[in-house]
């Protein structure tokens, strides 16, 4: 199934099987509210956002964000280890809804 490029998009998003390289900075937890999909009733949700510097070899100027405390967990891990303002990591999604799981790796 052929994926539609986006001109607009200032985020980088996840296809399920297709493993992503980033390069990422700037790490915040932001609080923000979203429509919950299943109730269609606002909801104030946490998720971690970071700036990125690099999409696939490319350079951009975009945000990365998830909600997925499991994936934010692996990508902090991988911050406080970094050497610099800066980390390079490869993400895969699998699964969807509650079945979701990441693998990440740093570059």
């Amino acid at each position: 199934m052929p994926v539609e490029p986006t001109i607009l998009a200032n985020y980088v998003k996840l296809i399920p099987g297709a493993r992503k390289r980033l390069v990422l900075t700037d790490p915040v937890i932001e609080e923000v509210t979203i429509i919950d999909p299943k109730t269609k009733k606002p909801k104030t949700i946490r998720r971690l956002r970071f700036s990125v510097l690099e999409e696939d070899g490319m350079a951009v100027t975009k945000y990365f964000t998830t909600p997925s405390e499991k994936l934010a967990q692996m990508l902090m891990a991988i911050w406080d280890k970094r050497s610099g303002d800066r980390i390079c990591v490869y993400i895969t999604e699998f699964g969807t809804d509650l079945a979701k799981d990441y693998e990440v790796n740093p570059c």
